[in-house]
């Protein structure tokens, strides 16, 4: 497998931009593809923006089918779009294998990300969303600065999926 990280930022935030993104990548992919590499991509919030009535999102599954693309679903930047995390998983059953797992609080009036489980994230639907989606892997990830040392944020993350019963 071999993945994007993000959409590169000229083709972010319009439907001319994730359609160029897709024409350009259609070749790419095919060459992994070809070459026994599955093709993975990792979204943000800006996939969730809608153009003529459908996400960009939707564009770029549509456009790579799942045999051919899998999803390294983040579950902080899918609701941080205004979606549904969960739904989200059971929507990409097949895509997803790996994800990104971090938690989505508020800091002085900002959103951030925050340790795993000590935000406004519903996990127990996304940990049984995951289940039924086959994902296999999750990565416990941090993107911003939330004022305290990543090593201690990180050990909260892993004790809270523990305590879950989950790690």
């Amino acid at each position: 497998m071999i993945g994007i990280g993000a959409m590169p930022t000229e083709y972010r935030h319009s439907k001319e931009g994730v359609l160029k993104f897709i024409e350009d990548y259609k070749p790419i992919v095919k060459k992994l593809n070809d070459n026994g590499f599955r093709f993975m991509y990792h979204n943000h919030a800006f996939e969730f923006e809608k153009y003529d009535g459908k996400l960009a999102f939707d564009y770029i599954l549509d456009a790579f089918p799942p045999e051919s693309m899998g999803v390294i679903l983040d579950v902080y930047w899918v609701q941080a779009g205004g979606a549904d995390p969960a739904e989200w998983l059971r929507r990409l059953k097949g895509r997803v294998e790996f994800m990104h797992f971090k938690d989505y609080g508020v800091i002085n009036n900002a959103p951030k990300t925050v340790e795993v489980m000590e935000g406004n994230m519903n996990w127990s639907a996304i940990f049984a969303a995951c289940k039924d989606a086959g994902v296999k892997i999750a990565f416990v990830e941090q993107d911003e600065d939330n004022g305290k040392c990543p090593m201690e944020c990180m050990k909260t993350s892993v004790n809270n999926l523990k305590n879950a019963g989950i790690a």
